[in-house]
């Protein structure tokens, strides 16, 4: 792996490091040689590696490297990556991949270290509206080992999840490990990597949870609801599902609304969403009441005149 964070190191004392200067990289591994002596996790093979890598192949990935979000994820910096990704520059990066793919492909074989760890970091960390976000706009990173690799990742976890089930209902220290399962975007990722693939192992799950949501004698129904609320994120592909998850996923967040406060704003606008609709609903209902209520009267008035009229 490359020790792309040795890059901030550099800045401090040469802060127009350019990698593809043979003189900065010089300069840069004589400051790296000397941090190595009052530093232990800076390594005298890792600099080597380094030095040697932006001599070689430096000039290659420039127009890559450039970008800060993939300084971030190449120098396992979350929160910059978090910053970074939610900045316009950053979504051209997944057009420049586009444009080039052959020299994303390269890119991706060559740092799949780096960002496998970067990955595994917000994994581990459950941070998964990043890992979606990354997968979402920059899918071409991942090599194909990578991809590999990540497939059977959420493979596990959801099988994990289905095989525990039971202990991880009647036990609050399982639900640590199964902490991803109440994460929405962890249904997210697996849409996004085969929606087709992960569809019947979803409705599964679902069935298997949706009976003990009122089990309060047995299970823990709150961590059960943010389980059913947050398998609604997954893009299930028939439309009678659809709608089952979308009206479980509303009917759960309403439970949830009252047993934990971090939910409340997420079931705030739907209930006055509701509200409206309601009122709406109630308003055409009323106008066509009072329509066949005049209906009926001019009826009765007409019925009236001709039988008048008939006399």
């Amino acid at each position: 792996m490359i020790r792309f964070d040795y890059l901030e190191i550099i800045k401090k004392q040469l802060p127009d490091f350019e990698f593809q200067s043979p003189e900065h990289l010089f300069r840069a591994e004589k400051i790296l040689k000397a941090e190595a002596k009052l530093n232990e996790s800076v390594s005298t093979d890792e600099i080597e590696k380094f030095i040697n890598f932006f001599n070689t192949k430096g000039n290659t990935y420039a127009v890559l490297i450039q970008y800060k979000a993939l300084q971030a994820i190449l120098s396992n910096n979350l929160v910059y990556f978090y910053i970074e990704l939610k900045t316009p520059q950053s979504h051209g990066l997944g057009t420049v991949f586009q444009i080039n793919s052959e020299l994303a492909e390269a890119f991706a074989v060559d740092f799949q270290e780096n960002i496998w760890h970067f990955v595994s970091l917000l994994i581990q960390k459950n941070k998964w509206e990043l890992v979606y976000d990354f997968l979402k706009n920059v899918p071409s990173l991942f090599s194909f080992m990578n991809s590999e690799k990540f497939f059977e990742l959420m493979d596990d976890k959801l099988s994990l999840l289905s095989k525990q089930l039971l202990p991880a209902t009647l036990s609050k220290t399982t639900h640590l490990n199964l902490d991803y399962s109440i994460h929405p975007f962890f249904y997210g990722c697996l849409s996004h990597l085969n929606a087709r693939y992960f569809n019947n192992r979803i409705a599964g799950i679902y069935n298997q949870f949706m009976p003990l949501r009122t089990d309060t004698a047995r299970v823990d129904t709150t961590w059960v609801c943010k389980v059913l609320y947050a398998i609604g994120q997954f893009e299930i592909l028939t439309q009678e599902n659809k709608k089952l998850l979308y009206e479980t996923r509303i009917a759960v967040l309403k439970d949830l609304y009252y047993k934990d406060k971090s939910y409340y704003y997420l079931y705030e606008p739907l209930k006055n969403t509701a509200n409206v609709i309601k009122r709406n609903q109630w308003y055409w209902l009323s106008i066509v009441l009072c329509g066949i209520l005049y209906f009926m009267i001019i009826m009765a008035i007409v019925g009236y005149v001709l039988e008048y009229l008939n006399r």
